[in-house]
């Protein structure tokens, strides 16, 4: 898949076979920067069925009061309750005396291991025992929102305070290669379902889509109106849509010319800025899975809008008022819950409010940075995304790649409805095999 400067993939492959046995226990004793964490809140029993992983804190400069520090767990199937807080390692104060924030989370069931992006390090925690498996820091410049690769061995890290990506390992978060031709820092990820493109956003009007394999930059995708916040893409990686300064709603491009489209405006011009969404007027967006809906928060005015995407043009289908602002939108894994960074939960086709996160002591949790992880018996057999991107025809894209695509869910998990390919169920096509 990566090619020349990427051959590491098929011995990360066969690496990841034996890393709970072996490497989790070297990497964890001589990771950079190693401190002491608290153990985390023991297990009565191993996980089954739906979990919901909440980084905190997860709001823009640190704010411990809005849910405290670390993993926060709940227990989807179980009407959210809380499981366990699993400790993360406290830096000291950066970016001018905040406090070290999680700024993005992603998994892989590959490695069991779900990464934490703080501002001053990256982290790898165990999924099956709830610990500290190893961390990472760079140069001083990690992280911002990252991503794993569909094939769940490598992650590609956006630096929080530079104009560079790191691409590492999944396994032990080594260094493999860095991006470094962009005018600001950067900021944002996304990889194609293939695991082929991958689209990077820096501070600025421009998205890059860029060859996995080859590093090197395929097209410019804009400029679009203002500086780009958060973005979606279709299930075949056709459009993207993102959030701009300025304007409260979202605009679409086509990723394959690199043309700006249209733009939804819900609001007035410019719009009302808030605190609550990065001090801009927009910061969120989340496209539903069936690709009908497109949401996005009003932090101004503490609500949710949804446009419905069924028609020749987006239209405006209704307005959620929530409790509080949200920087952020994400949905669970089979795409009927919508979650905005004020901690409530929505029924994505009802458009009801389901429930508000609570933590252990019963305080409310705001966090950008969470996502769902599927459980069997202990074992983590499918990832959720911290995004909320389209997945009409994603899985007919993802296998139209040269090499087999296996996306977010194990080789052994079909996810119900869902009958896997015979090559999978023979291992046959497994990567490394």
């Amino acid at each position: 898949m990566f090619g020349r400067k990427g051959s590491h993939r098929n011995i990360d492959m066969q690496i990841g076979r034996w890393w709970r046995s072996l490497a989790a226990p070297i990497i964890a004793a001589t990771a950079l920067c190693t401190m002491f964490v608290p153990a985390a809140s023991a297990q009565t029993a191993p996980k089954n069925g739906i979990y919901l992983y909440v980084c905190l804190p997860g709001n823009i400069g640190g704010d411990l009061t809005q849910g405290g520090s670390g993993l926060v767990v709940f227990n989807v199937d179980q009407g959210y309750k809380f499981v366990e807080r699993i400790p993360l390692p406290q830096g000291p104060s950066n970016n001018g005396g905040d406090p070290p924030s999680c700024k993005g989370i992603d998994a892989s069931v590959w490695t069991g291991l779900i990464y934490p992006q703080m501002t001053d390090r990256f982290l790898a925690v165990d999924l099956e025992t709830s610990t500290l498996a190893w961390q990472q820091v760079y140069d001083g410049g990690c992280c911002d929102r990252g991503v794993v690769s569909p094939f769940g061995d490598t992650i590609r890290l956006a630096g929080v305070q530079t104009p560079q990506w790191y691409v590492v390992s999944a396994y032990n978060g080594a260094l493999i290669h860095e991006i470094k031709e962009f005018p600001v820092r950067a900021h944002n990820t996304q990889i194609s379902p293939r695991g082929d493109q991958v689209l990077l956003s820096p501070a600025n009007n421009i998205l890059y889509l860029y060859d996995t394999r080859t590093h090197e930059k395929i097209r410019e995708i804009g400029p679009f109106f203002n500086r780009n916040r958060p973005f979606v893409v279709d299930g075949t990686w056709t459009r993207v849509y993102a959030n701009n300064n300025g304007f409260l709603g979202f605009t679409a491009a086509d990723i394959a010319t690199g043309k700006v489209l249209y733009r939804i405006d819900y609001g007035p011009i410019p719009c009302v800025t808030s605190s609550g969404a990065h001090g801009t007027c927009v910061h969120g967006l989340a496209m539903a899975h069936d690709e009908k809906t497109m949401w996005f928060p009003s932090a101004s005015e503490n609500a949710i809008i949804v446009y419905d995407m069924t028609g020749p043009t987006p239209v405006f289908k209704a307005r959620l008022q929530d409790h509080s602002p949200s920087g952020w939108i994400t949905c669970s894994i089979d795409g009927k819950r919508m979650y905005p960074a004020s901690g409530t939960v929505y029924d994505t086709d009802t458009l009801q409010e389901i429930t508000r996160l609570r933590d252990e002591n019963g305080q409310f949790v705001y966090s950008e940075k969470l996502m769902e992880v599927r459980f069997q018996n202990g074992q983590p057999v499918q990832m959720g995304d911290q995004w909320c991107n389209g997945q009409v025809g994603a899985a007919s894209y993802a296998l139209s790649a040269k090499s087999p695509v296996f996306g977010r869910t194990a080789h052994n998990y079909a996810p119900p409805g869902y009958v896997l390919p015979d090559c999978i169920i023979d291992r046959s096509c497994i990567p490394g095999r």
